[in-house]
């Protein structure tokens, strides 16, 4: 099926916003959407193309001889649902080369139907089949030393891949249509500690551009090595930490957490009480770290039932594996939508710290004249603080996009 049939079957879809996308965004257009056609009962039907000797000679399955052809249908004749049970995974893999069937065997083993890996260090922006087992990856890479990200889908899931984008070789991402529903699927691998702030501060720039791509009612799932530590204290980010992490913060982990506030994704291995073994992602020696996350979105975060690390696979020696479940049809809460934008405090450092303090010494609010009341002198601090703010290290554009017109 050529990438223009794929467009236009997302575009039928009701909550897609495929009809706004440019045909130079979607690369790799390797997956079908499932459609349901008036006639042919209640199974699920894929747009196949003929091949010899395949049987698909209809649309509709009854009409198939002999079940040769599209492996998809087989499947799907099956109902599998988006609300049935699904397993992601994320793992920084240190390299993919020689490793990529050691990482296909794990995911069959441990049921992960689609798994980001980080630090593949594989150069180009391609896909590749992953035999035996019918397995895909999607992977971006600049440099075969360092960084490359990518993701894996299990072959009952390649079909429905309709969208796959790479913003560089730090983050990339891919969009699934499942029974009508569009889930986004981001890997992420930040800059190590240590490197320029401008690497870092660039890095959650990026990953705040792919994150606004994804419209409301979609389902968005971000996992990867994020190269920080959120602690085991929720202080000050109730929301979107559980208090069930590991360590302590550090400003790394800082950084994350004000990622996840400002865009409202909860970080979901610190929603679920678990042995340290379950939640330590990096060893090395006597040194253990929480530094691998999945975040989701608020509305959704009812509907994964468990997160945790799985030790013991010897694929990677010091990196392990984080799974995320999800199971169920989700009852979603009614909680408030987040449409104000939000000062990047995140940003308060080096050269923007020294301007945000010389601003604000500046202001006349510092001068406190007799008789003035405590209550006046608070809000007039608390409204050039942010004034300030907001001119210095700028606002996010909110974590709500408009909804896409798909009539």
């Amino acid at each position: 099926m050529n990438r223009n049939m794929n467009i236009a079957i997302a575009r039928s879809l009701p909550v897609s916003d495929a009809s706004s996308l440019r045909l130079g965004v979607v690369s790799n257009m390797q997956g079908r959407a499932t459609l349901h056609r008036p006639g042919c009962g209640d199974k699920n039907v894929k747009v196949s193309r003929s091949s010899s000797g395949s049987g698909a000679s209809s649309h509709c399955p009854r009409m198939m001889s002999n079940m040769q052809g599209h492996g998809g249908v087989r499947d799907r004749a099956k109902n599998r649902r988006w609300s049935a049970r699904l397993r992601f995974g994320t793992w920084n893999v240190g390299s993919l080369t020689g490793r990529s069937s050691e990482v296909v065997e794990v995911m069959r083993r441990r049921n992960i139907s689609i798994m980001c890996v980080q630090e593949t260090k594989w150069v180009g922006e391609k896909a590749r089949e992953i035999n035996p087992g019918g397995f895909k990856l999607w992977y971006s890479g600049r440099d075969k030393t360092r960084n490359g990200v990518g993701i894996i889908v299990a072959r009952d899931y390649v079909e429905d891949v309709v969208e796959v984008f790479r913003k560089n070789d730090h983050i990339m991402s891919i969009k699934l249509v499942m029974r009508g529903e569009i889930v986004s699927v981001v890997s992420v691998y930040a800059p190590q500690v240590g490197l320029d702030a401008s690497t870092t501060q660039q890095f959650w720039e990026d990953l705040e551009d792919v994150v606004r791509r994804v419209p409301r009612g979609e389902k968005l799932v971000i996992g990867g090595d994020l190269n920080g530590h959120v602690g085991s204290i929720r202080d000050g980010f109730e929301s979107i930490h559980g208090g069930h992490g590991f360590g302590t913060r550090n400003e790394a982990g800082k950084n994350i957490l004000d990622f996840a506030s400002t865009y409202e994704l909860p970080i979901m291995n610190t929603w679920f009480r678990k042995r340290d073994s379950h939640l330590v992602t990096y060893r090395s020696g006597a040194n253990s770290t929480q530094i691998d996350y999945f975040l989701v979105q608020t509305t959704w975060r009812t509907s994964y039932t468990d997160c945790k690390v799985i030790p013991g696979e010897s694929v990677v020696t010091q990196h392990r594996m984080l799974v995320l479940d999800f199971r169920g049809k989700n009852h979603r809460r009614q909680v408030k939508q987040q449409v104000e934008p939000k000062i990047k405090w995140w940003r308060l450092e080096g050269d923007l710290q020294q301007s945000f303090t010389h601003k604000m010494f500046s202001e006349d609010v510092w001068r406190i004249d007799n008789g003035t009341h405590v209550e006046d002198v608070w809000l007039s601090m608390d409204l050039t603080i942010n004034k300030v703010a907001k001119e210095v290290l700028g606002e996010s554009k909110g974590c709500l996009p408009p909804k896409k017109d798909t009539s």
